[in-house]
């Protein structure tokens, strides 16, 4: 698990294949590292095998494989997210069946609610198919209403080396969802590792960083996601 994330990280496009090959793992939090690594790697060549992994295991496991579709596909993949809503409720009623757990008491409404779930994932691939490789369109989506747009659109442009657009990713850094707050952070990371252009104009936000990380020190919603955070402010100090 350590090993995917350093080296989705280091944006190692060997691994791609060697962790997609693991992504049927069942465990959702194993299945969740390697998925977050493909994501970070933007590794297209592991969509059969999420496809695939999309359709095993709990609901929890299913949504981890759902969502690393939806951080990697494009137009091609839009239609599953609606097969996958369909077919939802009857999962759930299953699951629900066989092992209980939160939520059972109405599995019908439960089933509902996950089905919405992986709709709001489809907008992701709306997205994708409106920016394709644009990266000042992937820039404007940095504003977008739902998060996972944005996390995506993060990844987008780190993996771009778009350094015109590091002071519109600085600007973000304060986004309360975890997951979106990680991919700029790491996205900026990678733009200020690669130019000193998209360092200088990440720097500026420098002062608005230091302040964000004094306010929540000690809130531990952040304090993993922050350790990136502080990490990052360290590079732009030293650059």
């Amino acid at each position: 698990m350590q090993a995917a994330e350093a080296l989705g990280r280091m944006r190692a496009a060997a691994a791609v294949r060697p962790i997609a090959a693991l992504a049927i793992e069942e465990d959702p939090t194993v299945r969740g590292f390697y998925v977050r690594a493909l994501t970070l790697l933007g590794g297209k060549d592991a969509l059969p095998a999420l496809e695939k992994a999309a359709g095993k295991g709990d609901w929890y496991a299913r949504e981890v494989a759902i969502r690393g579709v939806a951080m990697l596909g494009n137009a091609q993949q839009q239609s599953l997210f609606t097969k996958w809503a369909q077919a939802e409720p009857g999962l759930t009623a299953r699951e629900c069946q066989e092992y209980g757990g939160s939520g059972c008491e109405n599995p019908e409404a439960l089933g509902m609610k996950r089905a919405e779930t992986i709709l709001l994932y489809g907008k992701v691939l709306e997205a994708a198919k409106a920016c394709s490789v644009d990266s000042g369109c992937w820039a404007q989506k940095l504003g977008d209403k739902e998060v996972r747009v944005v996390e995506r659109a993060a990844l987008e442009l780190g993996r771009s080396g778009g350094a015109q657009h590091a002071a519109a990713m600085a600007a973000r850094l304060s986004e309360k969802d975890l997951d979106a707050r990680s991919a700029l952070i790491q996205a900026l990371d990678w733009l200020v590792g690669d130019s000193k252009e998209a360092a200088a104009k990440a720097r500026e936000a420098l002062p608005k960083i230091q302040a964000q990380l004094a306010e929540e020190k000690g809130n531990s919603k952040f304090i993993d996601v922050n350790e990136d955070l502080r990490r990052l402010a360290f590079r732009l100090e030293q650059t």
